[in-house]
């Protein structure tokens, strides 16, 4: 059994925690957050009724494509509804704390 000391030293110098740090980029704020989700909600919206009226049209008979792009379109839009839900009600409780 023999020790090799001086071929650990290169793999470890390769790895994450030698090397410098990396800038970590600046978070974004919840205004920005929010409204990115939204877009996304209107997009899978358009996307979904895009899709339908093709296959209504007859331009497509994938009706689990339909299907599939229906319900994301509904998880994202009950996602912002409920969002909002909860940014009023935090507003109500602010607005009947007394000072």
């Amino acid at each position: 059994m023999s020790i090799m000391v001086g071929k650990a030293v290169p793999a470890l110098q390769e790895m994450d925690f030698f090397k410098e740090k990396k800038e970590i980029a600046p978070s974004k704020g919840f205004a920005e957050i929010l409204n990115n989700t939204i877009n996304n909600a209107n997009q899978l919206k358009k996307d979904a009724d895009a899709i339908t009226n093709d296959f209504v049209a007859g331009k497509t008979d994938n009706l689990h494509e339909v299907m599939i792009a229906a319900q994301k379109s509904e998880i994202a839009i009950s996602f912002v509804v409920e969002v909002r839900n909860r940014l009023v009600e935090a507003y109500q409780e602010f607005s009947r704390m007394q000072l």
